[in-house]
């Protein structure tokens, strides 16, 4: 039964929880490696451990997503902070696109979690596009759960250059990571495997919360 199989890979939080669970779902579906149960990033390698593949890591995964923010982001991200201070707060310190760019790269485990920006919406919708992959959210504080897709093809969403654009992920796979405390990401995997295709995500314990009933 491949619910009994199920279960979320508590992450560490320390302001880059989104990308490392990204970093631990491309290792797995790479090497193939077990992840044990309640294992943490700290114990797994920061990169994907294969000699033919560009090595991707959290500052990578980081820096791809500052350039693919542009002026539109900066402006809606500021009306976030207006909003809701105390969720967007790092907007505080920043006075253009280029300074949200350079907060972006930070990584928390360098420079805490309180000087990097987290990810959120925008960061999660761009990290979708590059890998080409359909990332589920499920929100506990909020009650809701959120499919954000890839808006453009990988082809065209990065340069032949980035690591991304060389990983060749399989086309229609599917990410999940839920969403606690309305800032922090534990990584959902079946089995060893976290990047999923969308029947596994069906007969899964989460199917119904993003697909309702087929």
């Amino acid at each position: 039964d491949a619910q009994h199989n199920e279960r979320y890979i508590a992450v560490k939080a320390d302001g880059d929880c989104f990308y490392e669970a990204v970093v631990l779902a491309l290792e797995s579906y790479f090497s193939r490696s077990s992840l044990t149960s309640g294992e943490t990033t700290e114990h797994v390698s920061r990169h994907v451990p294969c000699e033919d593949l560009p090595e991707v890591t959290v500052a990578s995964m980081r820096s791809m997503v500052a350039e693919r923010l542009t002026q539109d982001h900066f402006d809606a991200l500021q009306v976030a902070f207006q909003a809701n201070p105390r969720e967007y707060k790092f907007m505080r310190r920043c006075r253009d696109l280029d300074t949200l760019r350079s907060l972006q790269r930070l990584c928390g485990s360098a420079v805490g979690s309180r000087m990097c920006v987290w990810a959120d919406w925008t960061q999660i919708q761009i990290t979708a596009d590059l890998l080409g992959v359909t990332i589920l959210v499920r929100d506990v504080a909020g009650g809701f759960c959120m499919k954000l897709s890839p808006e453009t093809s990988l082809s065209t969403a990065v340069q032949t250059s980035s690591p991304a654009a060389t990983l060749h992920i399989e086309p229609g796979l599917y990410l999940h990571v839920l969403r606690v405390d309305s800032c922090h990401y534990n990584l959902f995997a079946i089995g060893d495997q976290s990047l999923l295709n969308k029947t596994k995500i069906q007969c899964s314990g989460i199917g119904k919360d993003f697909f309702g009933v087929e």
